[in-house]
């Protein structure tokens, strides 16, 4: 999940949508293959993915297949988390992961619902709201 942050930090919106996010040392294959040893890594790569094709939207030739992508990623993201919050188990950086994607999951439906209005189908409050919510509970997250 690190190298994706770091990915999204630097915008490197092709690569997380690419075939290698993790370069060779976690094939992407491994991961899709078998989700179910890959819990919170999954959930993060649905975040990642999701986020990157969000942003896309506003520079590629075809932002409503980019908007779509992002939407559907938002679906398998959000089945992921489910699995990570039924597991109780994971811990990352000091936090309880199934906060920590309650996070991305406020940020990614931000980020969609902003690409969408910025094209005109909706309108900005909604993104901004959900932002707002995220970076309240990103504020709040515990530190175990």
């Amino acid at each position: 999940p690190q190298l994706l942050h770091v990915h999204i930090r630097f915008g490197e919106w092709e690569t997380i949508v690419g075939s290698a996010p993790f370069g060779e040392a976690l094939p992407l294959q491994t991961i899709m293959d078998h989700p179910e040893l890959f819990l919170a890594t999954n959930a993060f790569l649905h975040y990642a993915r999701g986020v990157a094709h969000a942003v896309l939207a506003a520079d590629e030739s075809s932002p409503a297949h980019h908007l779509e992508l992002a939407a559907a990623e938002l679906v398998a993201f959000d089945a992921a988390h489910d699995l990570v919050r039924e597991q109780d188990m994971y811990i990352l950086m000091n936090f309880d992961t199934a906060d920590l994607l309650e996070v991305g999951s406020l940020t990614l439906r931000g980020e969609l619902e902003y690409r969408r209005a910025a094209l005109g189908n909706m309108e900005f409050d909604r993104a901004f709201a959900f932002l707002r919510e995220a970076e309240a509970k990103d504020l709040s997250l515990i530190h175990i």
